[in-house]
């Protein structure tokens, strides 16, 4: 079928004042707290929108706390519409989600077809034939993302040595030539 102006779906076009969008899909609360809790605070201190999406939601309130400190909540993934009907400016998804989830895998097909959208995965096992166009791209926290990550932790009872970068995985072609001397391909 060959998309018209008449039977191409309504897009809502994102206007100048909103602010750039981030989607985490991450397996528990305490997953994403302890992998890329920073990243996530960083980018709500500087006033995006983000929204968390759990496969295992957790009732537990230190769990929801963690979440809170960081300055966020989460939704249950199977209570999103996938792919996701507003476009993600940066798309940051749990490795083995991304293994094991169809609706996830067809979020990140849809998403990798838009060139301004950055790809990112993290933890599991992503040595498979399926990571072979991914590569390491550490994020570095701010110092207070970093002092909000150990709050996050602490209310997970998970405090521990902290380190100043998260480890996230991007696509190859995504990698942007500043950032080439730091990632390790």
């Amino acid at each position: 079928m060959i998309l018209t102006d008449s039977n191409r779906p309504p897009r809502r076009l994102r206007g100048r004042s909103e602010p750039p969008r981030l989607a985490v899909f991450g397996v528990t609360a305490a997953d994403v707290v302890t992998a890329v809790g920073g990243f996530v605070c960083d980018h709500v201190m500087a006033g995006w929108n983000v929204m968390v999406v759990l496969e295992e939601p957790d009732d537990d309130p230190a769990a929801r706390r963690g979440l809170r400190i960081l300055g966020v909540t989460a939704t249950d993934l199977d209570s999103v519409a996938l792919p996701l009907p507003e476009w993600p400016d940066v798309l940051l998804i749990a490795a083995p989600l991304y293994s094991r989830r169809g609706p996830v895998r067809r979020q990140v097909a849809v998403t990798s077809r838009r060139p301004t959208t950055e790809l990112l995965l993290w933890g599991g096992d992503t040595g498979g034939a399926e990571f072979a166009g991914w590569v390491r791209s550490p994020r570095r926290m701010s110092y207070a993302a970093m002092a909000f990550k150990q709050q996050a932790l602490r209310a997970l009872n998970a405090a521990g040595a902290l380190d100043e970068t998260e480890r996230v995985l991007c696509r190859r072609d995504q990698v942007s030539p500043e950032r080439r001397g730091i990632v390790n391909a």
